[in-house]
């Protein structure tokens, strides 16, 4: 049972291997605690989204700590960090440093942090 996955300095150009880590996020039975996307290449947008949307899908996830340092997230990642936020209550830990939202998306961000008990930290700086 893997419980934390480290992907750091990966290229997501190949959709299989994207398909596969989704197919692993949305599985009700996953125990993955902390997943490591860091200073991955080709990760936004297309990647990431899907990479989002199967751990929201994901009811009985436990994922608490995920990491996108380094990994080109922009204010089109920025929304989907937000959306995590919003919908779901395992995460504890957001590290986006090393990114590049703008102050709208990092205010998109904050405002779906008020609603959110269950994160505790969040990370971000821009390069």
């Amino acid at each position: 049972k893997i419980t934390n996955l480290d992907l750091r300095d990966n290229d997501f150009n190949n959709p299989l291997a994207v398909d596969q880590l989704c197919h692993l996020l949305s599985d009700p039975k996953c125990k993955l605690i902390q997943l490591v996307l860091s200073n991955c290449r080709n990760f936004c947008p297309n990647p990431m989204r899907k990479v989002v949307d199967a751990i929201i899908k994901n009811k009985k996830t436990r994922l608490r700590v995920i990491s996108f340092l380094g990994s080109g997230v922009d204010n089109q990642g920025a929304e989907m960090v937000a959306e995590l936020i919003e919908n779901n209550t395992s995460l504890e830990t957001i590290n986006c440093n090393n990114s590049t939202f703008d102050e709208a998306s990092l205010r998109r961000i904050e405002k779906a942090y008020e609603d959110n008990y269950y994160l505790e930290e969040f990370f971000f700086s821009s390069p």
